[in-house]
This record gives C-alpha cells, sequence and structure tokens, in this order.
C-alpha cells in the first residue's frame, strides 16, 4: 500500500468545512422593485363661516283638531258641505230637523207670557196691600203673605224667561257650525240618521294653516337651544319626506317640559304658515333646526374622514407626493362637508378617495376627477 501524505487529512477537512459552509448560506435575494405610486383623489382644507343645525326627523300634527259632534239630538236634515273643502270658522256644516225645537220654543214662550201676567197682577196687589196696611185695615201678616206672593211670581217669570233662552239655544245648536276654520275631512254620519247629543261624531274639522311639526332632540342640547331661544327667534326647515323641494320655513314654538327618560332626547314643536299646503297632517318630515353661525371653522369633505381604533383619522398630501396620516378631532357634518376642530391647516390637501391602498408615507399620484356624465347634465329634475 502507497503511503498517505501527512498533509493529506488538513486538506480533507479544508475542503469539506468550505462545503459546509457553503450549503447553510442564505441564497442571494432579488433586486426589490419599488411600489406604483396609488392614485388618489384629493380636496383641499377650507375655512367657512357654517350655520349651526340639529336635524331630526318629524311628524307633522294639524295645529288644532276638532271632532264636530251635534249639541241636541234629532235627525240629521241637511249636509251643507263637501267632504275635504276648506271652511271658516262659523261655517254651517250640518242641520238637525228643527221643529221638534221650534214647538219647544212656542211652549216656553207661551208660558213665559202667562207668568210675566201673573207677576204683573202680584205686583198691583201688592201695591193695593201696601196703601191699605199703612191705614191699618190688614194685619202685617196679611200684608207680608201678599208680598210674598208678589216675589213668587216675579221669580217665576224669570224662570220663565230663562226657559225661552233655553229653547232658543237648543234651536240654533240645530244648525252646526265649525268651531275653527280648517279643513273638513270624511262624512262620518250621513244624512237621514238620527243623531245623539255630545256622542255622534259627524265630521274632523283639521286646522293646516298653520300647521305643526312635532320633533326631537338629543337632551345635551337643550342648553343651547333655551340659550338661543333668548337671544331671538329660532328658525325650523321642514321637508316632507320622499319629496324633492324647497324647505318649508317656520320657527320654533315649543320647548317640552320634561325629557324622555327612555330615549334621552326632548321633544319640540315648530309653526309653519302652510299657505301653500306643502305639510299635510300625518306625513313624516325631515327637519332642521337653526341655532345660529359658527365662525371660521375647519371644513374638509365628509369623505376625507376615516374611522380607525383610535378615532377618526385623514391622510394629508405632502410636497413630495407622499401622504401624512393625521388623527383629527371632527365635531360635526353637513352637506357633505365635515368640521374639524383640530388636525389640519387651511389650505392642505387631503385625500378624498383612495384610501385604502395607504400606508403613512405610502407614494401616491394624484388624479383628475371624472367629469360627470353629459345625461346627468341635461336630465330634468323629476
Amino acid at each position: 500500500l502507497p503511503l498517505m501524505r501527512p498533509e493529506t487529512p488538513l486538506l480533507y477537512l479544508a475542503s469539506t468545512l468550505a462545503l459546509t459552509l457553503a450549503a447553510c448560506r442564505p441564497a442571494p435575494e432579488p433586486p426589490r422593485r419599488s411600489a406604483a405610486p396609488a392614485p388618489v383623489l384629493v380636496g383641499e382644507v377650507r375655512q367657512l363661516d357654517l350655520p349651526v343645525q340639529l336635524r331630526s326627523v318629524g311628524t307633522v300634527q294639524a295645529s288644532a283638531t276638532v271632532t264636530v259632534k251635534p249639541r241636541v239630538s234629532g235627525l240629521l236634515a241637511a249636509a251643507e258641505y263637501e267632504e275635504g273643502q276648506e271652511v271658516e270658522a262659523g261655517a254651517v256644516l250640518f242641520r238637525i230637523d228643527p221643529r221638534p225645537y221650534e214647538v219647544a220654543l212656542g211652549k216656553a214662550q207661551a208660558t213665559l207670557a202667562q207668568l210675566r201676567e201673573q207677576a204683573a197682577n202680584a205686583e198691583e196687589q201688592e201695591k193695593r196691600y201696601q196703601s191699605i196696611g199703612n191705614s191699618g185695615a190688614i194685619t202685617q201678616e196679611q200684608l207680608a203673605t201678599v208680598k210674598s206672593a208678589a216675589r213668587a211670581n216675579a221669580a217665576a217669570a224669570l224662570a220663565g224667561e230663562a226657559a225661552v233662552k233655553e229653547a232658543e239655544i237648543l234651536l240654533d245648536y240645530c244648525t252646526i257650525r265649525s268651531p275653527i276654520a280648517g279643513r273638513t275631512g270624511r262624512r262620518m254620519i250621513d244624512v237621514g240618521n238620527v243623531v245623539t247629543a255630545n256622542t255622534s261624531d259627524l265630521v274632523v274639522v283639521n286646522r293646516v294653516a298653520p300647521i305643526d311639526v312635532l320633533f326631537s332632540v338629543p337632551e345635551q342640547r337643550l342648553a343651547e337651544i333655551e340659550h338661543r331661544r333668548r337671544e331671538g327667534v329660532l328658525h325650523v326647515d321642514a321637508t316632507p319626506a320622499g319629496q324633492k323641494r324647497r324647505a318649508v320655513p317656520g320657527e320654533l314654538s315649543f320647548v317640552d317640559n320634561t325629557v324622555n327618560p327612555n330615549t334621552g332626547t326632548i321633544d319640540l314643536q315648530a309653526r309653519f304658515p302652510n299657505a301653500d299646503r306643502a305639510l299635510w297632517p300625518g306625513q313624516f318630515a325631515e327637519v332642521t333646526l337653526a341655532l345660529g353661525l359658527e365662525k371660521d371653522a375647519l371644513v374638509v369633505p365628509a369623505a376625507a374622514v376615516q374611522i380607525g381604533p383610535k378615532g377618526h383619522f385623514i391622510f394629508v398630501l405632502r410636497a413630495d407626493q407622499t401622504v401624512d396620516m393625521r388623527p383629527v378631532e371632527q365635531s360635526r357634518t353637513l352637506d357633505q362637508q365635515a368640521v374639524i376642530r383640530q388636525g389640519v391647516s387651511v389650505g392642505e390637501k387631503v385625500v378624498v378617495e383612495g384610501q385604502l391602498r395607504l400606508v403613512p408615507a405610502a407614494k401616491v399620484v394624484v388624479k383628475e376627477p371624472s367629469p360627470a356624465p353629459e345625461s346627468a347634465k341635461t336630465a330634468p329634475l323629476p
């Protein structure tokens, strides 16, 4: 056998170690490609004078509602109005057959004439007995009896007068008039039926001009509302639900004296002239209560404000076309605009579309907003 040279084991160990280190070394990473900038739309932070408003949904109610009932019983002889007609206060609505009450009035008048005659005779007799009594021809007891009879007959005549007045009133009740100005509803009893005094419902009259809207606001705004009311009249706008028309202007007329503990709200009422009958009892309406004007408010498009685990934030565009994620304090929104208390400055650009692809310091490219379609510009309003 050939003899092994002494350096052979050392060379073998060195080569083995080199191969092992080469196998453990990680493979080189491929060169990274820079991420493409995210396309975004931006808006500008502006400073505006904005109205302070509370918005709610209310219910339209008639400012007065009367259910007309007969004051006397009898045959319903005629209806003097059309269903749904606007009537003035005192307008004739129904007539009840007056003949029984005319007879009762005649009887009362005849009885009154008889009682007046008896009272006159008793008064003359009292005068005669008074002159005789002064001469001592009759006793004082007889004179007192005559005077008592005269007073009784006078009282009976007064009772007869009251009976005549009562009969006249009952006869007048045969003509049923509207107690308020308003709009009549459906007739509940047809002509020819016998109605019962103070029981039968004939028709409902609603006063719709002016008209009221009842709505609720959070109790936290009560102090501000009361403060503004002391300064002057609070204006309220109401738009009937589902109608695309201009809001109907009115004024706050009532603040309830109790907060609802179940809902944490308080009821308010606004009154509207409603000359054009834009509001109708029973409707729902979108209500806007104006509480004043906020000067120099910082405003951004509402779409720019995002919500995260720590609250609201906005992506602000930097000069190097990267974005900065800013926490902000939002107070309210108004007509697709968000009012920001702090976190941004006037003139800064904020991202309003494309936030889902953004992270802090992400590169962006600002794209132009797409123009509105021509059909949307020229389409007629419904």
